[in-house]
């Protein structure tokens, strides 16, 4: 679900705007259904307008409600508030992060990410749109965008935050990856 994006990029009318989020919350309620019924990992994006908690709140409600514990995932990319990562990972979620912990901006994503235990920590590179700070800053890059050879940067970075070494970090979260996207009933 994306608040933000209802509120920052469309010039929509207040019930417009709520009639959208409506719509969002219906559809995440059937994939939620979906999600329980077929034992599917969700990979959920919930982006809030600055200073609001209310779509992260409204996806925790419905995942609380439909999911009945059951339902496995990551809220990608998150960069929600602090206070609600708790209920996140109460629920069983994972928490994906990515070149934004790079940036000058990441702070709350870093300190998210020094909150999160390891076993809940999923790394992504969200390309192309998130390039890591290296990539961004530098003039001469041919590659102005975000793809999967980054992510070692991000787990340098991360390596760093959580005072962790990077072999260890990063056998962690490939394990976090095969326990959460292994589909269980394959022989």
């Amino acid at each position: 679900m994306d608040y933000y994006g209802i509120e920052q990029y469309f010039q929509f009318s207040n019930d417009t705007k709520e009639e959208i989020k409506e719509a969002q919350r219906r559809i995440f309620t059937k994939l939620c259904k979906l999600a329980a019924k077929e034992n599917l990992p969700m990979s959920i994006h919930a982006r809030d307008v600055k200073d609001s908690d209310s779509c992260v709140k409204d996806t925790l409600s419905i995942l609380a409600k439909e999911g009945k514990g059951l339902i496995k995932g990551s809220f990608h990319s998150y960069t929600g508030s602090k206070k609600l990562l708790n209920q996140i990972l109460d629920l069983g979620m994972y928490i994906g992060f990515n070149a934004i912990i790079t940036y000058p901006s990441g702070d709350n994503v870093r300190e998210i990410l020094l909150n999160t235990p390891l076993e809940r920590i999923l790394f992504e590179t969200d390309g192309p749109f998130l390039p890591t700070q290296s990539v961004r800053k530098n003039k001469n890059a041919s590659k102005k965008y975000g793809r999967p050879v980054l992510i070692k940067e991000i787990l340098e970075k991360a390596s760093e935050i959580k005072n962790t070494p990077y072999a260890e970090l990063e056998n962690i979260t490939d394990i976090n990856y095969v326990t959460l996207f292994e589909k269980e009933d394959i022989p």
